[in-house]
């Protein structure tokens, strides 16, 4: 009845003032005992939205989720239904493991969980050391026992729980970070390297292209700058031929007209 009660009005603060009537009352009563106001406004908080989760962040051994506003804390018990479930799924090589769900008994002695009330409203789950909690990669439940109406929950101050969530892939332990990254860092130079491998065959390919293209457009160079160089060379050799034997022809008419004149001088002196 609560939520529908207040559904209609946005989470937040607000004022009341109240007026209250008697019936029944005697008919020598006064007016405070017939009916009254308030003079002090009443102050009504109404909150009927679950909180949501926004965000995980995992430093050193501690797991912490963030909300959209402040969570409280449900008290453990350790005859009470559990609200975590905590399993280690992998160790540190990356392996699977079996049977890695731990104890509630486990939890409660030596799993701390903390809610902030500062602007991350964070739910923080601090690992206890390696001794109690090996290294690896563990799942998170919150609110595991939402099917149980009467079970203590993670909630906002109305009392309304978080939403069952189940958080994978939390890395537990400096060591297993860095095998992680260091798995994670091969992995990216093996696949740069077959990058490389595959960029120097395509790179390979076109040059082998471009070579066989550069070798095309100078073979045609070469052909038509010989054929230019050749018809000039005919051209000028024909034209010295004829150059030539223009000069034999002058030359020989020029020496048959010195012998004419040389046989009329001969001539002349023997008719003296």
């Amino acid at each position: 009845m609560r939520d529908k009660f207040l559904s209609g009005f946005n989470d937040g603060s607000y004022e009341v003032r109240a007026k209250v009537f008697c019936s029944g009352y005697d008919s020598f009563a006064t007016s405070e005992v017939r009916g009254s106001v308030t003079d002090e406004p009443l102050s009504l908080e109404i909150d009927v939205t679950a909180p949501t989760a926004i965000s995980t962040h995992v430093f050193g051994r501690t797991f912490s989720v963030a909300h959209t506003e402040p969570v409280r804390c449900p008290q453990l018990q350790s005859h009470s239904s559990m609200p975590y479930i905590i399993t280690r799924v992998k160790d540190c090589e990356g392996n699977a493991v079996e049977n890695g769900k731990v104890a509630d008994v486990h939890i409660y002695s030596y799993f701390s969980f903390i809610c902030m009330t500062d602007t991350q409203y964070s739910l923080v789950v601090n690992f206890p050391d390696e001794s109690k909690a090996p290294d690896g990669t563990y799942e998170i439940t919150v609110n595991a026992n939402a099917g149980a109406p009467s079970a203590e929950k993670v909630t906002d101050y109305g009392n309304n729980a978080v939403k069952r969530q189940v958080y994978k892939g939390i890395t537990i332990g400096d060591e297993c970070e860095t095998k992680n990254g260091v798995t994670a860092r091969l992995g990216l130079v093996k696949n740069l390297h077959s990058k490389d491998q595959s960029s120097i065959t395509m790179k390979n390919s076109t040059i082998a292209r471009a070579l066989f293209a550069t070798v095309s457009v100078a073979a045609v160079l070469v052909y038509f700058t010989t054929r230019r160089l050749y018809s000039p060379h005919r051209g000028s050799r024909a034209g010295d031929e004829n150059r030539a034997s223009q000069e034999n022809a002058t030359l020989l008419r020029e020496k048959h007209s010195r012998d004419f004149i040389n046989t009329r001088e001969s001539s002349y002196g023997s008719v003296i």
